[in-house]
């Protein structure tokens, strides 16, 4: 995965966290009434719709459109940072962000809560902002009620990657693989970071790790083969 994919990559992946069945149980709205039932069903119609195998696009607005009809039976928060989430995968950020501001707004149990906020600081990275993008991201590092951590710390290197900040995005990117030490992203964009400091031992030993985790990451691959060039001891 390019780097410059890495904010979409995460989004999608949150987006299908929050589908989950497992965060079920933090809301009792799901269950109290025969309209939130069916809110479920479309929501998971919508999720269903995701996962098929069709163009990008033409996935995303029939999920949106199940969404949006769970939404009309049950203002859930989980429900409209789905919304949000597609919206943005739709190329439209400013409904998007109003989505996610709205959904951040809804009564919600705080780990849910904290999901949505990586969310919306990712679509707020993707417009430029990046100083109110990282504020977030540090203040998700430090919550307890946020399990992926080191998702935030990634993301905060990543940002500091974009602005050639390499030497504050390793020390992050450090971080991130001490506390995941199986986090595959981490280690690649460790790697990566490293070849652009020209530090090619640690890109090196990065790379190996990623493709350790993964043997099949082709990124990992083809950045390793560039390093062993630098070194020629390949």
């Amino acid at each position: 995965m390019s780097i410059e994919n890495f904010y979409l990559y995460n989004v999608i992946f949150l987006l299908f966290l929050l589908g989950c069945s497992k965060i079920k149980h933090l809301d009792p709205l799901y269950v109290d009434s025969r309209d939130k039932k069916l809110a479920v069903n479309d929501y998971k119609m919508g999720m269903l719709e995701l996962n098929k195998i069709e163009n990008g696009e033409t996935r995303y607005r029939k999920a949106l459109h199940y969404v949006e009809k769970a939404i009309k039976q049950s203002k859930n928060p989980i429900y409209m940072a789905q919304k949000a989430t597609l919206l943005f995968l739709l190329n439209n950020v400013d409904e998007s962000l109003k989505c996610f501001q709205e959904a951040l707004k809804i009564p919600a149990h705080e780990s849910v809560r904290s999901d949505i906020m990586n969310n919306y600081a990712c679509v707020i990275a993707k417009t430029g902002d990046t100083k109110k993008a990282l504020l977030l991201f540090e203040k998700l590092e430090k919550d307890k009620n946020y399990f992926t951590p080191e998702v935030a710390i990634v993301n905060q290197a990543r940002i500091y990657y974009d602005d050639g900040k390499f030497n504050l995005a390793k020390k992050k990117l450090c971080q991130a693989t001490r506390l995941a030490q199986d986090y595959v992203d981490a280690h690649y964009y460790l790697g990566l970071t490293c070849y652009r400091l020209e530090n090619y031992k640690d890109a090196m030993q990065a790379l190996d790790k990623t493709i350790q985790l993964e043997s099949g990451h082709e990124a990992a691959i083809s950045l390793r083969e560039e390093c062993c060039k630098k070194l020629t001891i390949c």
